[in-house]
């Protein structure tokens, strides 16, 4: 055999551990980073759902006050992210999904639109994780006071 061959073949078996652990270490920081991305856009949706709760109830109190429909228009302008990202739930909520009806409405909450299949995506892979099923009994919690 070879002086070159074997040496080829030693330097292989010496490096080829590191090379597998550093294409591992890849794939985790890719999927990390893509995990973090998908929280990133739920935690916007979340943010949506409060901002638009709070503002609606701000200038409903406003026109019970005033009378004055400029403030009831507000009033239904905020409430309709709300209202918007609730019928998301509800059309991801079925035994059989309605992603068109759920897009569409995230996107007329103000969802992102890149991030509007990463929720979906989320919604539908972690709906029954327990940790994930306590925050959407909140969220469906919240949208029975909203109403």
């Amino acid at each position: 055999m070879p002086a070159a061959s074997k040496t080829n073949r030693q330097l292989f078996k010496t490096t080829w551990p590191f090379v597998a652990v550093v294409a591992s270490l890849l794939a985790l920081v890719a999927t990390s980073l893509s995990i973090m991305s998908l929280v990133r856009a739920y935690i916007g949706g979340e943010s949506t759902w409060s901002k638009g709760q709070k503002d609606a109830v701000f200038y409903l109190i406003r026109y019970a006050q005033t009378g004055d429909a400029q403030a009831f228009a507000q009033y239904e302008s905020a409430i309709a992210f709300p209202l918007n990202l609730k019928r998301a739930r509800l059309a991801l909520d079925r035994p059989d999904p309605d992603d068109i009806t759920a897009r569409n409405a995230l996107l007329e909450s103000g969802v992102y639109p890149a991030d509007v299949g990463a929720v979906i995506w989320v919604f539908r892979t972690f709906r029954r994780a327990s940790y994930f099923e306590e925050a959407v009994a909140y969220w469906t919690r919240g949208d029975a006071l909203v109403e």
